[in-house]
Protein backbone atom coordinates (compact mmCIF):
# COMPACT_ATOMS: atom_id res chain seq x y z
CA UNK A 1 0.00 0.00 0.00
CA UNK A 2 2.66 2.23 0.69
CA UNK A 3 3.77 1.93 -3.15
CA UNK A 4 -0.01 3.24 -4.65
CA UNK A 5 -0.07 6.47 -2.14
CA UNK A 6 3.14 7.52 -2.92
CA UNK A 7 2.12 7.43 -6.77
CA UNK A 8 -1.12 9.07 -6.29
CA UNK A 9 0.46 12.03 -4.72
CA UNK A 10 3.49 12.64 -6.69
CA UNK A 11 3.70 16.04 -8.27
CA UNK A 12 4.68 16.63 -11.84
CA UNK A 13 6.96 19.92 -12.50
CA UNK A 14 7.09 21.71 -15.84
CA UNK A 15 5.50 23.96 -18.42
CA UNK A 16 1.94 23.27 -20.17
CA UNK A 17 1.94 24.14 -24.01
CA UNK A 18 0.18 27.22 -23.46
CA UNK A 19 3.07 28.94 -21.45
CA UNK A 20 5.37 28.59 -23.47
CA UNK A 21 3.06 29.67 -26.54
CA UNK A 22 3.19 32.62 -24.75
CA UNK A 23 7.10 32.67 -24.35
CA UNK A 24 7.47 32.66 -28.27
CA UNK A 25 4.88 35.06 -28.93
CA UNK A 26 6.46 37.73 -26.26
CA UNK A 27 10.04 36.63 -28.13
CA UNK A 28 8.75 37.19 -31.66
CA UNK A 29 6.98 40.09 -30.75
CA UNK A 30 10.69 41.62 -28.84
CA UNK A 31 12.75 40.31 -32.18
CA UNK A 32 10.51 42.04 -34.35
CA UNK A 33 10.74 45.24 -32.51
CA UNK A 34 14.51 45.00 -31.66
CA UNK A 35 15.40 43.70 -35.28
CA UNK A 36 14.79 46.94 -37.21
CA UNK A 37 16.39 49.01 -34.61
CA UNK A 38 19.53 47.24 -34.38
CA UNK A 39 19.42 47.22 -38.87
CA UNK A 40 19.11 51.09 -38.30
CA UNK A 41 21.96 51.65 -36.07
CA UNK A 42 24.00 48.98 -37.87
CA UNK A 43 23.64 51.45 -41.18
CA UNK A 44 24.17 54.91 -39.15
CA UNK A 45 27.41 53.57 -37.70
CA UNK A 46 28.89 52.59 -40.86
CA UNK A 47 27.71 55.75 -42.29
CA UNK A 48 29.56 57.39 -39.52
CA UNK A 49 32.60 55.08 -40.18
CA UNK A 50 32.20 56.72 -43.86
CA UNK A 51 32.21 60.06 -42.70
CA UNK A 52 35.14 59.58 -40.86
CA UNK A 53 36.67 58.36 -43.60
CA UNK A 54 35.99 61.04 -45.98
CA UNK A 55 37.26 63.79 -43.45
CA UNK A 56 40.18 62.12 -42.86
CA UNK A 57 40.55 62.09 -46.76
CA UNK A 58 39.98 65.65 -46.93
CA UNK A 59 42.94 66.70 -43.96
CA UNK A 60 45.39 64.69 -46.26
CA UNK A 61 44.42 66.82 -49.33
CA UNK A 62 44.48 69.45 -47.05
CA UNK A 63 48.21 69.12 -45.92
CA UNK A 64 49.42 68.62 -49.78
CA UNK A 65 47.81 71.64 -50.69
CA UNK A 66 49.92 73.50 -47.74
CA UNK A 67 53.29 71.88 -49.49
CA UNK A 68 52.60 71.94 -52.86
CA UNK A 69 49.73 74.78 -53.53
CA UNK A 70 47.08 72.51 -55.08
CA UNK A 71 44.97 69.78 -54.72
CA UNK A 72 45.33 67.57 -58.30
CA UNK A 73 49.34 67.25 -57.10
CA UNK A 74 48.19 64.85 -54.29
CA UNK A 75 47.96 61.32 -55.28
CA UNK A 76 45.02 60.79 -52.62
CA UNK A 77 43.39 57.59 -53.63
CA UNK A 78 39.97 56.81 -52.76
CA UNK A 79 39.39 53.43 -51.23
CA UNK A 80 36.87 51.03 -49.34
CA UNK A 81 35.62 51.16 -45.60
CA UNK A 82 36.52 48.35 -43.36
CA UNK A 83 33.20 47.02 -43.93
CA UNK A 84 33.49 47.15 -47.04
CA UNK A 85 29.88 49.52 -46.85
CA UNK A 86 31.26 52.50 -48.97
CA UNK A 87 33.46 52.88 -51.65
CA UNK A 88 35.33 56.46 -50.83
CA UNK A 89 36.14 58.50 -54.42
CA UNK A 90 37.86 61.27 -54.79
CA UNK A 91 38.36 64.10 -57.89
CA UNK A 92 40.34 66.66 -57.51
CA UNK A 93 41.47 69.75 -59.58
CA UNK A 94 44.18 72.08 -58.61
CA UNK A 95 42.11 74.29 -56.47
CA UNK A 96 38.96 72.14 -55.46
CA UNK A 97 38.62 68.73 -54.75
CA UNK A 98 35.32 66.49 -53.85
CA UNK A 99 35.10 63.25 -52.02
CA UNK A 100 32.59 61.01 -52.50
CA UNK A 101 30.97 57.99 -50.54
CA UNK A 102 28.99 55.20 -52.91
CA UNK A 103 26.86 52.96 -50.28
CA UNK A 104 27.41 49.19 -51.44
CA UNK A 105 25.02 46.34 -51.16
CA UNK A 106 26.73 45.04 -48.12
CA UNK A 107 24.45 45.00 -45.35
CA UNK A 108 21.61 46.64 -47.07
CA UNK A 109 23.87 49.90 -46.50
CA UNK A 110 21.75 51.04 -50.35
CA UNK A 111 18.76 51.14 -47.85
CA UNK A 112 20.34 54.15 -45.85
CA UNK A 113 18.31 57.10 -45.89
CA UNK A 114 21.28 59.40 -46.46
CA UNK A 115 22.19 57.92 -49.85
CA UNK A 116 25.30 59.14 -51.29
CA UNK A 117 27.67 61.15 -49.29
CA UNK A 118 29.89 64.22 -50.59
CA UNK A 119 32.30 66.76 -48.87
CA UNK A 120 34.40 69.26 -50.96
CA UNK A 121 37.02 71.76 -50.10
CA UNK A 122 34.87 74.21 -49.04
CA UNK A 123 34.06 71.59 -46.32
CA UNK A 124 30.57 71.90 -47.85
CA UNK A 125 29.29 68.14 -46.69
CA UNK A 126 26.10 66.98 -49.08
CA UNK A 127 23.68 64.16 -49.34
CA UNK A 128 22.01 62.37 -52.20
CA UNK A 129 18.71 62.40 -50.45
CA UNK A 130 16.03 64.86 -50.01
CA UNK A 131 17.27 65.03 -46.60
CA UNK A 132 18.32 67.73 -44.75
CA UNK A 133 22.25 67.45 -44.77
CA UNK A 134 21.96 67.90 -40.91
CA UNK A 135 20.26 64.56 -40.59
CA UNK A 136 22.75 62.44 -42.26
CA UNK A 137 25.96 64.27 -41.08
Amino acid sequence: MKNESSLSSSNQSGFTLIELLIVVAVIAVLAAIAYPAYQRHVIESSRSAAQADMMDIAQLYERCFTRTNGYDNCEIDGRTTDNGRYVITVEDESDTFTVTATPQGVGNQTRDRCGTLTLNHLGIRGNSAELPVGDCW
